[in-house]
């Protein structure tokens, strides 16, 4: 009986996180633009204001080439070919921030990955 209520709690709290991520994802907060440089937030979820802080990753405006939509994955490419995943929660998110990445990277390859 002990077993059967640790497996419930636990399918039930999976399912509590996979929906409070769902909730608390905001695109808007993916980029932050600062003259040349951008700054990316892999995981822009409102709890990451106070609590768990995600360090954004800085790079040059200019130097981002490829703009890659796969499912719920937005990945950056600068001309290093170095790359920067931002995971979204469900491909709706991802379109937002895809679309939000073109308008603000005109000068960048799109890429979109059917399955």
């Amino acid at each position: 009986m002990d077993m059967l209520i640790y497996t419930a709690s636990l399918v039930l709290l999976c399912i509590l996180v996979f929906f409070i991520r769902r909730l608390t994802f905001e695109p808007k907060r993916v980029f932050t633009f600062c003259d040349e440089t951008v700054h990316i937030r892999k995981n822009p979820h409102k709890l990451n204001r106070h609590f768990l802080s995600s360090h954004p990753v800085v790079v040059q405006k200019a130097s981002i080439a490829h703009i890659q939509l796969t499912d719920n994955i937005v990945t950056l490419f600068n001309q290093a070919s170095h790359a920067t995943d931002i995971c979204a929660p469900s491909a709706k998110f991802a379109s937002e921030v895809f679309e939000y990445a073109k308008k603000h990277f005109e000068q960048a390859k799109i890429i979109e990955v059917t399955q």
